[in-house]
């Protein structure tokens, strides 16, 4: 069984790790952990940025010119 790691994965680990790296911050050192948890979610917001905004889940730009279909909800 081969386990492949993808690029969203990382991303999501990433996040984690930012996260994981302002409380161990805060808690190792005398600055306050409700200063270094939001200081070290920038990181976590550059990648969620980079992700979505930069490199985007589709293909090519012609994915993003399909029509989205209505559908019809019971009443």
């Amino acid at each position: 069984m081969v386990i492949s790691i993808q690029y969203y994965d990382l991303v999501l680990l990433g996040i984690l790790a930012s996260l994981v790296l302002g409380f161990a911050a805060g808690a190792l050192t005398t600055i306050s952990t409700a200063i270094t948890v939001p200081a070290a979610a920038l990181i976590g917001i550059a990648l969620i940025y980079q992700t979505i905004f930069l490199r985007g889940p589709v293909s090519s730009t012609s994915d993003l010119s399909e029509e989205a279909h209505e559908i019809e909800l019971p009443k």
